[in-house]
């Protein structure tokens, strides 16, 4: 057999990971404790929200410089971030 089958053994819960740590945000300056408020912090930023977004069906028909901080996605579509790009009418579900 070449995949193991952890379903059938209670025991195994995790296989090549790496070991479990404290989650934290930093901060710039003491700011008492975050643990419920981690948007607090100067150095926490959320990446959610409406996004330009373009689907190319390989890397090589990339010729934009999308990159670039003076690019004008213009001709790019949006959707929302997080989500799911295929149910938005890029791509097709796999």
């Amino acid at each position: 057999m070449i995949i193991p089958q952890h379903y059938q053994n209670l025991d195994v819960l995790h296989e090549n990971t790496l070991p479990v740590r404290s989650y934290y945000v930093p901060a710039s300056s003491p700011q008492g404790a975050l643990v419920h408020d981690r948007e607090v912090s100067d150095r926490f930023q959320l990446l959610s929200g409406t996004w330009k977004f373009k689907y190319f069906d390989s890397i090589y028909d990339v010729q934009d410089e999308f990159f670039a901080r003076d690019f004008v996605a213009g001709a790019f579509g949006e959707i929302p971030v997080p989500g799911v790009w295929q149910n938005h009418g890029f791509d097709g579900h796999q």
